[in-house]
């Protein structure tokens, strides 16, 4: 199938032209990869480079597969090399990498940049779009894979809300959401603290928030948030800065957090809807490329 044909149908889908430059990635791809001394601009698209949605990278023409992953790595992408495949389109929430335990957002290597030239790999990005579209978005996935039932969005944003809450079917001890959110993520070794018994109200921010987010879902009158990251361990000022937000409101929260990893809480839209969205809409084969650690 022609490469142009998918982007086409994809961008529509998912109304790219109405967006706005993505924040933050039309800062942090330029600032990223210019720290590391590497012309990513000979690699990426014109238009991505004005707006930072839609198609990053055209190394075909033609697409035979179509993979799907949460970020653009380079793990992702030797897996993707190592399947010795050509004419395949990547399709990512996030255009780089965060190593969320440490350095924050990471570039590919110029090698991995020619290799996927070399080896026809395309890269189409969503981010934005994918958080905030009113059928198929990150916290949407999420929180149908949960039984929350009657999702109403929140956590508002320029581009619309990132967020989604509801009711279980019927309030649950802490420790039983906790196994149904494992069972659901892959994600055993979940961080929480714990401030109530039960959990019957849910808010869902997939990806990761902060004392901004996790308040919101406070007066929403949640007992519970579940979110990728509620506290930002990256060793950056920024990080740090959000760890000090954190810290003034923590004692006086009256609500469980949950945090499943950046990762896990954003594969599902990724591994189920966009992968079956793609084989249904251009019936060509599509795959998931999983992360091999959530907590990376």
């Amino acid at each position: 199938m022609h490469l142009n044909q998918i982007t086409k149908e994809l961008d529509a889908f998912f109304r790219i032209g109405e967006f706005e430059p993505d924040l933050p990635f039309s800062r942090l791809v330029p600032q990223v990869y210019g720290k590391a001394g590497i012309a990513f601009s000979s690699f990426l698209e014109q238009g991505f480079l004005e707006t930072f949605h839609g198609l990053m990278m055209r190394n075909s023409q033609n697409v035979d597969q179509i993979r799907c992953t949460v970020f653009l790595s380079e793990e992702i992408v030797d897996k993707v090399l190592a399947q010795n495949e050509r004419n395949v389109l990547l399709i990512s929430h996030h255009p780089l990498v965060m190593e969320t335990s440490d350095r924050g957002f990471l570039p590919l290597s110029e090698e991995h940049l020619q290799g996927m030239r070399e080896q026809s790999v395309s890269v189409y990005v969503l981010h934005t779009p994918l958080d905030v579209h009113g059928e198929v978005s990150t916290s949407r996935a999420l929180t149908r894979e949960l039984g929350v039932r009657n999702p109403t969005g929140y956590y508002q944003g320029p581009s619309g809300p990132a967020a989604s809450y509801g009711h279980l079917p019927d309030p649950i001890a802490l420790d039983d959401f906790l196994k149904r959110v494992a069972q659901v993520t892959g994600v055993n070794d979940l961080h929480f603290i714990k401030n109530r018994e039960t959990v019957h109200s849910v808010g869902i921010i997939a990806g990761g928030t902060d004392a901004r987010g996790i308040l919101e879902t406070a007066a929403l009158g949640c007992d519970t948030l579940l979110t990728g990251t509620y506290y930002n361990q990256v060793q950056t000022e920024i990080g740090q800065w959000y760890r000090d937000e954190f810290a003034k409101i923590r004692d006086g929260l009256e609500i469980n957090l949950v945090e499943a990893s950046h990762y896990a809480t954003e594969a599902i839209v990724m591994q189920m809807d966009i992968v079956d969205f793609c084989a249904d809409r251009f019936k060509i084969d599509c795959e998931f490329i999983p992360q091999d650690d959530p907590w990376y």
